[in-house]
Order: C-alpha cells, then sequence, then structure tokens
C-alpha cells in the first residue's frame, strides 16, 4: 500500500492496514494512478475511445469474439469484482469508502482481469469506534446507545454501501448500453453478481461461510433496488460442509464464445442442474 504522509492519519488508511494483514490482496493504493493498466475512474464513461477501448478489445481477442454484448457482459463482470474494495471494509470495519468514478482508478492485467484499485482521496464514512477521532475526510456515523443502536447503524451503513456503488455502476452501465447494446437490465445483473460473489469469496477466507447469507441478502433487499436485477443466494450442505452460492438474474452470455458453456450460477440452468455442479465443487475441494 502506498500513501502519502497526509493519509498515515486517516482511519480509511488503517482499515486498509488491517484488512491486508487478513489477506494479502485486501488492500488498495492511495493517490491517482496512470500507466502499466491503471484505468482512471472517469475513463469509463467512455468506452468508444482511449484506454477502455483498449481494454474492451483485450477482452474481446480473449473470448475470440467480437460481439459488443458479450464484451459489455464480460466486463461488467469484472468491473464488479472492485465493489471489494468497499465490501470488505463494510463487512469487517464497518466502514464505507468513496469508491466513486471521481476517486478511483483500477487496474487491469495483461490477461485484462481486475487486479487492484487506487483511491484517489481517503475518503468514506464510518461507525464510530474507539480511538477513530474526527478526520476532514471521514465522516462518522455515531453510534446510537439504546439496545437497537448497532442494528441502526448498520442500517445507515448498509444504504451507504449500497448508494455508492450504485453510483459507481449506474454511469458506466449507461455508457455500455449505449455501446453494445446489451440490456441495462442484463449488464446490472452481471455487475451485482461479482458484488455478491464479494461477499461470499470474503467470508470463505475467514472460514465464516455462512455468515455470507444473511449479510447478502440484508444488501440485496429487493425493495432498494430496481426489480429482477439482484441476485438470489441459498445455503448447499453436502459432504459434512456448508457452503453458500447465488444464481444471477442475468446471463452474461458466455455460452455464445468459442468453447464456452453455461455457467452454474447462470439463471438459464435449472436448481437442480446448479446444485449438482455446487455439489461437485465441493466434493472437490474447489468450494474452499
Amino acid at each position: 500500500m502506498t500513501s502519502s504522509k497526509a493519509d498515515l492519519d486517516s482511519p480509511i488508511v488503517r482499515v486498509y492496514q488491517e484488512l491486508r494483514r487478513l489477506h494479502p490482496n485486501w488492500y488498495v493504493e492511495f493517490g491517482a494512478r496512470s500507466g502499466d493498466g491503471w484505468i482512471p475512474g472517469f475513463a469509463f464513461l467512455e468506452p468508444s475511445e482511449g484506454l477502455f477501448l483498449d481494454l474492451l478489445r483485450g477482452i474481446g481477442a480473449r473470448l475470440r469474439s467480437d460481439d459488443r454484448k458479450v464484451v459489455a457482459a464480460s466486463f461488467v463482470l469484472r468491473f464488479g469484482w472492485a465493489s471489494g474494495v468497499a465490501i470488505a471494509p463494510f463487512l469487517l470495519h464497518r466502514c464505507v469508502p468513496d469508491v466513486r468514478l471521481e476517486n478511483v482508478s483500477l487496474r487491469f492485467s495483461d490477461e485484462t482481469f481486475f487486479e487492484r484499485a487506487a483511491l484517489h482521496e481517503p475518503r468514506g464514512v464510518i461507525v464510530r469506534r474507539e480511538g477513530f477521532a474526527h478526520h476532514p475526510d471521514l465522516e462518522i456515523i455515531e453510534t446510537d446507545p439504546d439496545d437497537q443502536g448497532q442494528a441502526a447503524d448498520n442500517t445507515e451503513l448498509v444504504s451507504r454501501l449500497r448508494a455508492i456503488l450504485l453510483s459507481q455502476a449506474k454511469p458506466v452501465i449507461d455508457a455500455l448500453y449505449v455501446w453494445s447494446g446489451f440490456s441495462r437490465r442484463g449488464l446490472w445483473g452481471q455487475v451485482m453478481s461479482s458484488w455478491g460473489a464479494q461477499f461470499t469469496t470474503i467470508f470463505a477466507h475467514l472460514k465464516r461461510h455462512t455468515d455470507a447469507l444473511p449479510c447478502a441478502r440484508e444488501f440485496f433487499d429487493p425493495a432498494c433496488f430496481p426489480k429482477g436485477m439482484t441476485p438470489s443466494f441459498y445455503m448447499v450442505e453436502h459432504a459434512g460442509l456448508k457452503r453458500i452460492y447465488h444464481r444471477r438474474s442475468s446471463c452474461c452470455l458466455y455460452y455464445r464464445v468459442p468453447a464456452g458453456s453455461y455457467c452454474a450460477s447462470c439463471p438459464l440452468v435449472s436448481q437442480n442442474e446448479r446444485v449438482r455442479r455446487n455439489k461437485e465443487w465441493i466434493e472437490s475441494g474447489m468450494a474452499i
């Protein structure tokens, strides 16, 4: 993690330092980034030019497809993985950093996969806890002293997480809709699928698999999102283990590419087939 001297006192910086101790990849860089695979957030508003177009072309080449709908769906799945930058602090430190496009740069690998994020400024909102004093770039949610305080605090914080991720994704989805012709609903289904995968992945690393289910369901409350866009989550018990999986609300069209297939989370796959594959992963050790 890199940070300017002025950033070192920021609670946001300290949150990411603590996260990195849990997992080497759970961190961000601080300050605007350019070159070496980095794309500034504002560039994702223009899929027809510049670094974003280069990335989309790279995805198409990797998939061996010039179908813009396929490429757009594949990109938003990658883009959605960047949500972990906000979801991990939310789940583990009751903190939501500012990940709006104007405050982030994202790095993609030569293979076109999301690698890393940089926050230009360590801004955000956090529920007050011991040792977190006022900071000019930080909004603090005060804890409620009554018995329902933590629940009330979490309701406010989950609302902030939804708002910041929607704010980040909406202009990108609108731009890709124009560029590709893939429906907005379809694109939202992909990005929210990747958001959901962050919940299960984070808790899996902590060996707290079942904790992902109530957290994901609370975040994806259907009343808070446009109808039909959110993934649905379910538990599979097999071989003495419990694991959490999800079903997307839309197909990513991967079956259209050479050697492509239907994903287990695809809504075009039956639930029986989905669970059968889930159990195979558990048996193979792929479901950590």
